[in-house]
């Protein structure tokens, strides 16, 4: 297969402006999705009446509902046609630390990964989560690696390094990424190209990564360290990116309302933070799609729980 080639800074905001475009319709049905389950969701009503507004959270409670019915994580089985106990063993060795492995990464992260996601599958029809491998959790690099003292015995020295072995994270991070900010493309091999959208503090990436036209706002005082840029992480097959605009995102809003098509259309220019060779060789993001269709539009191929109750949750409000 020919290899893409490297992203450059217009190539990477080409891509944001054509994600803008091509998932405004999913977009669009992903707010109302959100409106009705924060309840939120505006209930018209004449100008002379005196209007107290009872939203009756029919889609919030089936969410709620469906998420408790499938609250039990998915168990890994793995299975083997050989008849010699040997070869069974191994299986079974495999299938107990695959099954233990989840939630270790989780505690890791200190953060419910598969819950969020089974919510977003169930919310938005589609949940995205990508797993990392991080070998310097586990190297010499990492905090509190155990050196060894001047004069300490070897024995004395190994059995502080299994103790550390017992209590450092995995080398593997494993995250769920929130559904309205992945733009995921598609090729006859499968996932091609991936966006994803975040937003962080100016003084955080500045920290992390050299960012020259970044710092030139930060340095004009037209921006401020406490300030929030749009940070976009690209993947390829090939090629593994980091972008930041060079304007600040939701400076008098809450930066949680900035996700979606609304926050790619609001960013400008930008510069390449960091930019590899994926080591992977495919796009280490998994779609986990709830309830699908027929249909090829994107807002229609993935459905919500609640996407044929939505006119009569509106009603009923």
């Amino acid at each position: 297969m020919p290899k893409q080639p490297e992203p450059s800074a217009h190539y990477l905001s080409q891509m944001n402006v054509a994600a803008a475009d091509e998932f405004t319709e999913r977009d669009l049905r992903d707010a109302t999705r959100d409106m009705l389950y924060w309840q939120e969701n505006p209930i018209p009503h004449p100008a002379h009446v005196d209007f107290e507004p009872v939203h009756m959270g029919v889609a919030t409670e089936v969410v709620t509902r469906v998420k408790g019915i499938l609250d039990d994580r998915p168990i890994v089985q793995v299975t083997t046609t050989s008849p010699k106990e040997l070869v069974i063993r191994r299986t079974t060795k495999v299938e107990d630390y695959l099954n233990a492995l989840w939630p270790a990464l989780e505690d890791d992260a200190d953060c419910d990964t598969w819950d969020s996601i089974l919510e977003d599958v169930i919310r938005f029809g589609r949940g995205y989560d990508e797993l990392l491998y991080v070998p310097a959790t586990r190297s010499s690099q990492a905090a509190g690696y155990p050196s060894r003292d001047k004069g300490e015995s070897a024995d004395s020295y190994l059995e502080r390094k299994q103790q550390w072995n017992l209590t450092a994270k995995l080398p593997l991070l494993w995250r769920h990424l929130p559904a309205r900010n992945v733009f995921p493309w598609y090729d006859d091999e499968g996932l091609a190209e991936c966006t994803v959208l975040e937003v962080r503090r100016v003084g955080d990436v500045t920290r992390r990564y050299d960012l020259p036209k970044l710092m030139r706002e930060v340095e004009a005082e037209n921006m401020s360290r406490l300030d929030y840029v749009y940070f976009v992480r690209y993947y390829s097959r090939d090629w593994m990116a980091y972008w930041v605009s060079s304007t600040p995102a939701g400076r008098y809003n809450d930066v949680s309302l900035m996700e979606g098509v609304s926050a790619l259309r609001q960013m400008s220019s930008g510069e390449i933070a960091k930019i590899t060779k994926n080591q992977y060789g495919y796009v280490p993001i998994v779609e986990t799609s709830g309830i699908t269709s027929s249909d090829q539009r994107r807002a229609k191929k993935q459905l919500s729980i609640f996407d044929h109750m939505i006119p009569i949750c509106l009603y009923l409000d």
